[in-house]
């Protein structure tokens, strides 16, 4: 699977098969929708996938799934309809799907610096500043804001990644040898 062109994954509700990714626009809306970070949200899925049967669990592991559900499809759900499908079988595969899913569409180590953003307090750290991404994308990437929003993590970087080093902003000499998808 190309970085740049990912493919997402399904998940069942019900008898209907829905497309998931985890786009820029996706992680927004977890993280306004749910009021939490999105690291915090995928630290609850992990615990799902252990079996973590608690309220505040299955409310957010339902919240993340509506949330994807609904920036992917154009067929909406509710978060009862969502709750109303959960089943001991589907609950911790597809909270270990979801996780997957998740970071395959988020930058590799190389290719994203938390450090960058060092000033920031600790809470924040653990949400994705989306300002920063739509003003990266739009302003100097000259992408549309839709644009922006429905590319991965990932995609995004490497992109903004190709950006620096053709404005010499960042040496090739930086890159790590074992990266595959550089030059």
């Amino acid at each position: 699977m190309s970085d740049l062109r990912p493919r997402g994954g399904t998940i069942e509700i019900g008898e209907e098969k829905f497309r998931l990714l985890f786009s820029i626009k996706t992680i927004d809306e977890i993280q306004s929708e749910l009021n939490i970070p999105i690291f915090d949200a995928i630290e609850v899925l992990l615990k799902a996938a252990k079996g973590a049967t608690d309220a505040e669990t299955i409310g957010i592991y339902a919240g993340v799934i509506t949330a994807i559900i609904n920036t992917n499809n154009t067929k909406k759900v509710t978060l009862t309809e969502v709750i109303e499908q959960i089943t001991p079988e589907n609950y911790s595969v597809n909270a270990v799907a979801l996780m997957k899913l998740f970071w395959s569409g988020m930058p590799e180590e190389d290719d994203y610096d938390p450090d960058d953003e060092e000033d920031e307090k600790k809470e924040s750290e653990r949400a994705v500043n989306i300002a920063r991404l739509l003003y990266i994308g739009c302003s100097i990437l000259g992408y549309t804001e839709e644009e922006v929003f429905n590319m991965t993590m990932r995609k995004f970087y490497l992109i903004y990644d190709q950006y620096l080093y053709a404005k010499r902003i960042k040496k090739h000499e930086d890159i790590n040898e074992k990266d595959m998808f550089r030059d």
